[in-house]
């Protein structure tokens, strides 16, 4: 995998129904991903999101197409997520 054509996404999903994404937007010129054009993107399940294969653990969302980033995403979760777990 080259890191430097990798693409990744990441949304939190809460209540695994309501979705927030707040970096959407960075696929508006790209026809595959719909022209996604919303900057910060509150609601329900949508088209766009159906694209990615995600990993159905979490309440966050991520699509990454490179194992440099699969690592890379897990150790940030990782250190994340021992501040917002009781």
């Amino acid at each position: 995998d080259n890191p430097f054509e990798s693409q990744t996404h990441a949304w939190l999903l809460i209540d695994r129904e309501v979705i927030v994404d707040i970096t959407g937007d960075q696929f508006k010129f790209k026809d595959r991903f719909y022209k996604f054009d919303k900057e910060v993107y509150v609601g329900q399940n949508h088209p766009f999101y159906a694209l990615f294969e995600v990993a159905p653990t979490r309440d966050v969302r991520e699509y990454h197409s490179s194992q440099f980033l699969t690592h890379r995403l897990e150790l940030l979760y990782q250190k994340i997520i021992k501040y917002v777990e009781p």
